[in-house]
């Protein structure tokens, strides 16, 4: 991921956004794939966080980080691939500023 493509996936993780305010990042092809990356970090930060997931990760010969939880609870088991990047972002601190904003 090139550095731009990270600052546009931190603006969408952790500032609200206007879809009529920044409609180029919801409309641009490429901006597409970085909404949907965005999702997945969501989700896995949300499912890493509850206290009956278990999860494992390691880093694949391509550099992609393969993510592995399961939530025994549900009886499910998800797999994800992220960048090193992106997977960087599912534990940074800018959550906690984030939530004490809202």
């Amino acid at each position: 991921m090139s550095d731009e493509e990270i600052e546009l996936l931190k603006g969408m993780l952790f500032k609200k956004q206007s879809r009529n305010k920044n409609f180029d990042q919801f409309e641009l092809p490429q901006n597409q794939r970085l909404r949907q990356t965005a999702k997945i970090i969501e989700r896995l930060r949300k499912d890493l966080h509850h206290p009956q997931t278990h999860h494992w990760y390691d880093q694949l010969e391509d550099g992609r980080i393969r993510v592995r939880w399961h939530r025994p609870h549900l009886s499910v088991s998800r797999t994800v691939f992220l960048p090193p990047a992106a997977w960087e972002l599912v534990w940074d601190d800018a959550w906690e500023q984030a939530i004490t904003k809202a």
